[in-house]
């Protein structure tokens, strides 16, 4: 798993993301929105577990347990690799962390944000989960980029100061974006593994996105981004197997050359698969988005491939909440 941002120090010894787990009303449709996104079956236990690169993502197969479930689905668990889960634990209860009552074979974990809980894996974990690394496919995803979270008005820094005080992130971003008669704020924090970041997002003017989200269900995990080792190829495999994309609006990619001259990517190529980018002197990040879809609405998913960047295309959050509220 790649290190994107500045390492610093890691006192629960975290290491990147281990998995994610969702919950839908729409079992068998999620699984094949996976399969078109290229991930593999590994098979079924309490949940069934879909893979591909460093990538795991767990779907439960009894989302009925869980209260208040929405119409379509939500992330109700995100697993955290680290060296040692015990000390790990023992240290996020120190720091303010509440344990979390039941969990998946007994491995450790804390309430997170909304229902969500996060888990502390280390590898003796991943073989309780039957983790799966370095899985080929197609697509070739990775790993785990970043998640984005989606809060109530006003509480962003309760939940960048929760990351803060009990896993020892860092604020690394501020956002204020303005789209038409719609606004949204964010901060982003990074781990100190430097493998993992998260937005948070709150509705600042207008209703768009984040206030439709709190209104189906309480704060939580809305958005994850996969980093791809080639995102063209990637996209064009699951667009052929009926994957939808959020739109660009045509004049996106007009007079793109001039503004990025050391651009060497296709243009037209880029434009047919409906990735933005932004480049700068030899860093250069293109990023996808797909609709929403039904089985795991009101979440959607973001595709990347980073060169040298560790931002979250400033320039293109404009142009993705234009098109996301049109």
């Amino acid at each position: 798993m790649q290190r994107v941002w500045e390492a610093f120090e890691n006192p629960l010894g975290l290491d990147g993301f281990s998995f994610l787990e969702f919950s839908s009303n729409l079992v068998p449709e999620i699984k094949s929105f996976f399969e078109r996104l290229g991930f593999i079956y590994q098979g079924t236990d309490e949940c069934s577990l879909y893979s591909q690169g460093n990538i795991n993502l767990f779907v439960d197969e009894n989302p009925h347990k869980y209260k208040n479930l929405c119409e379509g689905g939500y992330i109700s668990a995100i697993g955290w690799r680290v060296k040692d889960a015990a000390i790990a634990l023992e240290e996020a209860v120190k720091r303010g962390a509440e344990v979390a009552d039941s969990t998946k074979k007994d491995l450790p974990a804390i309430y997170g944000i909304g229902s969500c809980l996060i888990y502390f894996v280390d590898s003796i974990g991943e073989e309780k989960l039957k983790i799966k690394n370095n899985v080929e496919s197609i697509t070739r995803l990775e790993y785990i980029d970043h998640i984005d979270h989606n809060v109530k008005p006003g509480r962003i820094d309760h939940w960048v100061n929760f990351y803060k005080e009990i896993f020892n992130f860092k604020e690394i971003k501020y956002f204020d974006i303005e789209a038409g008669d719609t606004a949204i704020i964010a901060k982003g924090v990074a781990s100190p593994c430097g493998k993992m970041a998260i937005n948070i997002v709150e509705s600042h003017v207008g209703n768009n996105y984040v206030d439709r989200y709190l209104a189906q269900q309480d704060e939580g995990i809305q958005h994850v981004a996969y980093h791809a080792a080639n995102l063209c190829n990637a996209i064009e495999f699951m667009r052929s197997q009926g994957q939808k994309f959020l739109p660009v609006f045509d004049e996106y990619y007009l007079g793109i050359k001039e503004k990025y001259p050391d651009c060497t990517e296709d243009i037209e190529r880029l434009k047919t698969n409906g990735i933005l980018i932004d480049c700068s002197n030899k860093s250069c990040l293109q990023q996808v988005f797909t609709l929403q879809e039904q089985c795991c609405k009101p979440l959607f998913f973001e595709f990347i491939n980073r060169q040298n960047y560790d931002g979250f295309g400033d320039v293109n959050v404009r142009n993705f909440l234009k098109s996301i509220e049109s």
